[in-house]
């Protein structure tokens, strides 16, 4: 499993740029407030590995995380 902490005010760009880099299969959970968030994706990258994505956001502490761990036995097919 990999496992990142961002601090929003520094690397914003960057929390989102890192989950940008992946194609969202399935959206799991999306719950949302004023000051937080937390989402649950199931997504792919080039290589057509399948991660089940968990990201959350507390934009009164400006701070995130994203967790990323592999599915493994699931290799998208190819197109």
């Amino acid at each position: 499993m990999q496992i990142k902490i961002y601090d929003l005010k520094n690397n914003g760009m960057e929390f989102k740029s890192d989950f940008n880099k992946f194609e969202r299969v399935l959206k799991i959970l999306d719950e949302r407030n004023e000051i937080s968030y937390r989402k649950v994706d199931l997504v792919t990258d080039g290589s057509k590995k399948l991660f089940l994505s968990k990201r959350t956001a507390n934009f009164k502490n400006n701070n995130a995380r994203m967790d990323l761990q592999e599915i493994k036995g699931f290799i998208q097919e190819r197109k």
